[in-house]
């Protein structure tokens, strides 16, 4: 075939499908469909800039594009480029980094040549698309590189060596990057580049790598915040918007939610130790995002940063003295009528519940989240489809309270159980459901009363949760072995369940799924 032949393309990209059918057992293909990806990322793309009045009126070459601009003080410009390059250049992109996130430690041969080419292209400015995918590719070369570390294959300087020139490349277009919707994917990459720190030492950021993130976070959130305020001026008629592009304020949005998780990454990482500095750099900004007039989206970030703080600087007491300041916020979000804000508040509430160790842990406070909890549980629209996550976010705060307090627990599991199953958030869903059964298991007497009397409640409940995706696999058998339990000892507490004012909302197949427990 001819080096142009576009059958080419497509025999590349199906290379990459039977990569991923074959997994390590593509290794040895490798040497062969490497080298023409690497020269195809690397393809001139012949860009070239001309007098636009010295147009001769000739027709576009098959393959190029021109466009032509006024440039302030030049005149009309005609820009041409060669879009098949471009394509090209994409295509390549995207396998290279499909083969090493499909291949892991087996791509580890090729980690170096390939970074070499893909790195800069982090910045090259011709085309989005290119950017992103270098970007998003360089993730699974690190974790190739760290995987190819645990089997002896290399050392701790190269995963360094690596580390540093990816974040060079990947922070340099981070300050320069123009468009939003890129920058946002940019952070992104960064999000993911930095949970590899946990895997590896070596992968983990040095001290300037960190002060450099932090700044360069605290940097893009300003600069958004600015964009914003400024479009708020404009005047919207004035604006005039391509159909095909992201609403510029979702565009905010999700930069600001991208840049919350980069930084929630870096405290899971570094914990304590980057408070104060962390504190100085986005302190202020966190009171302005929760302040009069904020946005619900930015409450939203500036609760999910005051989540992790305290979830991940909380058991060495580094969180102690925030939790003054952070708890009455929480508490004064947790019915906010936004359904974003009130879960990242009662979601906060939890978490505190679960982790704070301060002095300020005192039973009146716990008295004070476990009203406001139930406040947002009970009320009569609770678990309608808008508000359904909030509120099951609230539910796994509560059952977290009634663990950590047994006066909490005595005065609210009864009501705890009567929201129960979850079926709206599965994360949380998953969480509240392992907890319950670990309460049954331990008998419960507040769960489940003096008497058991609350044990056909928590049945039906298994009956609705067995074989769903609201239970991990581990606990769906303790389920099972529950219920099994309960035969064998307790019988006419199975036999009296038809009589149940609930039994009658079970189906067939979760009858069926309670007999098949039963006997297995």
């Amino acid at each position: 075939m001819e080096s142009d032949d576009p059958q080419i393309s497509y025999m590349l990209q199906a290379c990459g499908r039977i990569c991923k059918c074959l997994g390590e057992h593509f290794k040895p293909y490798l040497p062969h469909v490497l080298p023409p990806l690497l020269r195809s990322a690397q393809t001139n793309p012949e860009v070239s800039v001309t007098d636009a009045d010295d147009d001769d009126g000739d027709e576009e070459e098959d393959g190029f594009e021109s466009v032509t601009v006024n440039v302030r003080g030049q005149g009309n410009k005609r820009i041409t480029i060669r879009t098949s390059a471009l394509e090209e250049k994409e295509t390549a992109c995207t396998m290279l980094k499909q083969y090493a996130e499909d291949l892991k430690e087996g791509f580890f041969p090729y980690v170096k040549d390939v970074a070499q080419v893909l790195v800069p292209l982090i910045s090259f400015q011709y085309m989005d698309d290119i950017r992103i995918s270098a970007a998003q590719s360089m993730p699974h070369l690190l974790h190739s590189c760290v995987k190819a570390r645990e089997l002896g294959q290399t050392d701790d300087n190269m995963i360094i060596q690596l580390k540093g020139y990816i974040y060079n490349g990947l922070f340099d277009q981070m300050k320069a990057e123009p468009d939003t919707d890129t920058l946002g994917m940019l952070v992104d990459v960064l999000t993911e580049f930095i949970q590899h720190g946990d895997e590896s030492d070596a992968a983990r950021m040095d001290s300037q790598q960190l002060s450099t993130a932090l700044d360069l976070c605290c940097e893009l959130m300003t600069e958004s915040k600015q964009r914003r305020d400024n479009k708020a001026n404009e005047n919207a008629e004035d604006a005039e918007e391509d159909d095909d592009d992201m609403d510029p304020a979702e565009s905010e949005e999700i930069l600001v939610q991208n840049l919350v998780e980069s930084l929630g990454a870096l405290i899971k990482i570094f914990k304590t130790p980057m408070l104060a500095s962390f504190q100085a750099k986005f302190g202020p900004m966190l009171q302005t995002m929760l302040g009069a007039g904020a946005i619900d989206s930015d409450r939203v970030a500036a609760l999910c940063i005051v989540d992790d703080v305290i979830e991940h600087c909380s058991a060495d007491g580094g969180s102690a003295a925030l939790i003054p300041l952070f708890l009455p916020i929480l508490k004064s979000h947790a019915a906010h009528e936004s359904v974003g804000v009130r879960q990242a508040a009662v979601y906060g509430l939890g978490v505190w519940a679960e982790h704070d160790v301060s002095a300020s842990h005192t039973p009146a406070e716990q008295q004070q989240v476990a009203q406001l909890l139930l406040n947002v549980v009970e009320d009569p629209h609770a678990f309608s489809e808008d508000n359904a996550t909030a509120s099951d976010n609230a539910v796994s705060a509560l059952g977290k309270l009634c663990k950590r307090s047994e006066e909490i627990g005595n005065a609210c599991l009864q009501r705890w159980l009567s929201t129960l199953p979850l079926q709206n958030d599965i994360e949380e869903a998953r969480s509240v459901h392992k907890m319950l059964v670990g309460m049954v298991e331990q008998t419960n007497a507040a769960l489940l009363g003096a008497g058991m009397e609350r044990l056909p409640d928590v049945l039906i409940i298994i009956g609705q949760l067995l074989d769903t995706s609201y239970v991990e696999d581990e606990v769906q058998t303790r389920m099972k072995g529950l219920v099994k339990q309960v035969a064998q000892n307790l019988p006419q507490v199975l036999q009296g369940l038809p009589n149940h004012p609930k039994f009658a909302s079970l189906t067939a197949e979760q009858r069926a799924g309670l007999e098949r427990a039963v006997s297995s």
